[in-house]
């Protein structure tokens, strides 16, 4: 199926209104305009039993009901179109949560089977969305931003391996480029951590990073493994009182892991008025 086409019928079916509320909602905060919520997390498309995996983080998510939620390697059979994009979409809200804004960006062909795509949900309202393709590289990546409360929220996912940097170093520089002067946090599958050269461009611009651990299964201790989280641009962090959170899915269900990364869950507070 064409990505486009894919992507407008897919949008056609999930406009820009709110479902009501969950009583869930309350078990974290995030439901005034001074606290946000965001959760970043890749899936591992349909391996390793994906329903069994996927339905228990939907499960969790839904309980703790995040304000913003950006899913990396979101997959569909291109041949018998079986989509895990529907899936999260008619779990969430079947279980409640209230969806304001669905998106879905294609990224490549994934295993040579899948057609993949990264994916952000928010229950808050969307003033704009903004997507495209990164710079060239071995696997085609892209990103997809929501705009709310005049500040956007850009899920991405960068280029794999060690010997990639410069792939990602171009990408960095297009998404500071392209988000210049606007209040924004990069979220996401970086791909290598803020201890690595490529990340230091985020640096050398003053963002503020926040990777609270390793995300990847497997973890040696490496701080290198933590690969999963947020980059704060100036004017965003310079609106944020204080900001915490921590990591998810670390533990196995019956004795697997609920994909090969974790989550990272971030609560961000906001000055008053800001």
């Amino acid at each position: 199926m064409n990505k486009t086409l894919f992507l407008f019928l897919f949008s056609s079916f999930l406009p820009l209104t709110s479902f009501a509320k969950s009583s869930q909602e309350l078990e974290i905060k995030g439901s005034t305009n001074q606290v946000m919520n965001i959760l970043t997390m890749n899936i591992h498309c349909f391996k390793d039993d994906w329903k069994f995996r996927l339905s228990h983080i939907l499960d969790k998510l839904n309980k703790i009901s995040p304000d913003v939620i950006a899913f990396q390697e979101v997959c569909v059979d291109p041949i018998t179109h079986e989509s895990e994009i529907l899936y999260i979409k008619n779990f969430l809200t079947q279980n409640g949560y209230p969806i304001n804004a669905i998106e879905a960006q294609f990224t490549h062909y994934a295993w040579d089977q899948f057609d993949e795509y990264i994916v952000l949900i928010t229950k808050k309202n969307v003033s704009a969305i903004d997507r495209g393709f990164l710079p060239e590289s071995l696997l085609q990546r892209g990103y997809i931003g929501f705009n709310i409360a005049k500040r956007w929220y850009i899920n991405t996912h960068l280029e794999f391996r060690a010997d990639n940097s410069q792939f990602r170093k171009n990408q960095i520089n297009f998404l500071t480029n392209h988000f210049l002067n606007q209040s924004h946090l990069i979220m996401g599958d970086f791909n290598s951590s803020p201890d690595d050269e490529e990340q230091s461009i985020f640096k050398q611009k003053n963002y503020k990073s926040y990777f609270p651990g390793a995300t990847q299964t497997g973890d040696d201790g490496n701080s290198h493994n933590n690969i999963d989280g947020f980059w704060f641009s100036p004017n965003f962090s310079s609106s944020l009182s204080s900001y915490s959170g921590s990591i998810l899915f670390k533990e196995k269900v019956q004795d697997r892991y609920l994909s090969d990364h974790f989550a990272v869950l971030a609560q961000l507070d906001f000055f008053e008025g800001n």
